[in-house]
């Protein structure tokens, strides 16, 4: 009896995937790792390197996270049994990032139908999903580490940028479609800040930015500003709109291929975050909805 009470105190207590995924994030802020701050070079977006399909919604700003953890440097990733389908392994020791599957799921309403047969309802939950980034994966024998490697520069070869100039310019065309949809857009001054009160967006001129991109990205944080209202986020507090806006202009910069590296400081937002989070691990994944549902608003749904 004593033998089997020792074993059960031993026993670890179980951590949820989602609480990893907030853990390591605050880690990182605490760290000062630049979390949401990405260049884009040759290799493109978060990506399945076996199948190709870009990670979606909510999961390329996860991805962000563990990559500025752990430095990986390929957009990459892979699911254990992918990798196992093309004789690879996660090397020793390595550890998988997350992202959120989808899950639609029914349950039996109270209410019968006017046949008085059963109805159901549904909603979406979602799943964590451990995959591997390609560092971390290895071939079993020669041949394995061949396919792998293939499709490692397959995908880095297929998705080499256009010209800078061009993607910039298609960029801009398509965030600045947004400044139809607000009252107005007023470029000029030293700041740059959603009005909610007139429903207007203030942005410095274009030339007072290190680069066009870092323009891009600072009108996309305050874009996902103006959507507060459109999308019903009036209860949410200071800190907690400034972490939408955060995860939303990384997602938007995200799908415009555009760096976000040169965004304005946002030190006292991590200092507000952090204890934030610790005390409401849920408020990530919220918060991961709403910009997601607020980059769709802006440039659309990918």
């Amino acid at each position: 009896m004593t033998i089997m009470n020792g074993r059960m105190s031993a026993k670890k207590s179980y951590v949820k995937p989602e609480e990893l995924i907030v853990n390591e994030l605050i880690k990182a802020l605490e760290d000062g790792v630049p979390v949401w701050r990405k260049d884009w070079t040759i290799k493109g977006g978060f990506r399945n390197v076996l199948t190709g399909n870009p990670y979606k919604g909510s999961n390329p700003a996860i991805l962000c996270i563990s990559s500025a953890v752990r430095g990986w440097h390929l957009p990459l990733f892979i699911g254990g049994g992918q990798a196992k389908s093309i004789g690879c392994l996660p090397k020793k020791g390595s550890k998988a990032a997350r992202i959120m599957q989808p899950l639609q799921r029914s349950f039996e309403l109270k209410e019968k139908d006017e046949n008085g047969e059963v109805q159901f309802g549904s909603y979406m939950s979602y799943k964590c999903v451990p995959v591997f980034n390609v560092a971390d994966v290895r071939g079993i024998d020669e041949q394995s580490e061949k396919r792998l490697q293939e499709l490692i520069d397959k995908a880095v070869l297929t998705s080499a940028p256009r010209p800078l100039d061009e993607r910039v310019k298609q960029a801009h065309d398509r965030l600045f479609q947004w400044e139809h949809q607000v009252k107005a857009v007023i470029k000029g001054g030293d700041r740059a800040y959603y009005r909610p009160t007139t429903d207007e967006i203030v942005i410095p001129k274009r030339y007072n930015f290190k680069n066009d991109e870092s323009y891009l990205a600072t009108f996309a944080h305050e874009c996902i500003h103006s959507t507060m209202k459109r999308l019903d986020r009036k209860n949410l507090t200071y800190a907690q709109e400034e972490l939408v806006a955060e995860l939303g202009a990384y997602l938007v910069c995200s799908r415009l291929e555009i760096s976000n590296l040169d965004t304005k400081n946002h030190a006292a937002y991590l200092e507000a975050w952090c204890p934030m989070l610790k005390s409401d691990p849920k408020i990530l994944f919220k918060s991961l909805a709403n910009a997601s549902k607020a980059a769709d608003m802006v440039i659309g749904e990918q």
